[in-house]
């Protein structure tokens, strides 16, 4: 049982392309089938693949759903994270999807997934395209307080309830790369 972790599919089956690259760049030519086969091949339907945000352009649910569907036929259990480009996903709206697509994808927010001996937690607490926010001193903030809070709170509650090993996923798109493991007391 492995664990894989991407982000940025950018999916666009039913919503309306909004990054010009993707367009015209080689990287993206055939990006969704390139990356169901490279899938295909090396995940397997006991693995977990965390897929950490921007999973489609659509605005509407309406609108991602041939995207979620195909995220959905992807081998192995599927957890997802909010991206910055995630506008269907209505934070309030979490415990809905999670209705509508479970068990063939779990949306993560706020809250926590086990996977093997640790927890796998994730929130959409910093912002990115803005706005901004400044302290006092005029700096700018880029971790909302509320979502350091349910951040801090959702790592608590997982070490409570699981005495789990903690794997934070924040959704910051500066921080894509950090994944910050450590063991609760």
């Amino acid at each position: 049982m492995s664990l894989y972790a991407i982000g940025d599919l950018h999916l666009h089956y039913q919503s309306e392309l909004k990054a010009m690259g993707q367009m015209t760049g080689r990287v993206w030519k055939n990006h969704e089938e390139k990356f169901r086969k490279n899938c295909g091949k090396t995940v397997t339907d006991e693995d977990t693949l965390v897929l950490v945000g921007d999973h489609s352009w659509g605005r509407k649910l309406a609108e991602c759903e041939t995207d979620l569907q195909y995220i959905c036929d992807l081998p192995g259990r599927k957890i997802l994270t909010r991206g910055n480009h995630d506008m269907f996903w209505d934070v309030k709206k979490t415990g809905r999807l999670n209705e509508i697509y479970q068990p063939g994808l779990t949306f993560l927010q706020d809250s926590y997934e086990s996977y093997q001996d640790y927890a796998l937690v994730g929130t959409k607490g910093f912002t990115f395209e803005g706005p901004f926010y400044l302290d006092r001193r005029g700096r700018i903030i880029t971790c909302l307080p509320s979502g350091f809070h349910m951040l801090i709170l959702t790592v608590l509650i997982a070490g409570k309830d699981s005495g789990r090993r903690i794997l934070p996923r924040s959704q910051q798109r500066l921080h894509a790369s950090r994944q910050i493991c450590f063991q609760l007391p």
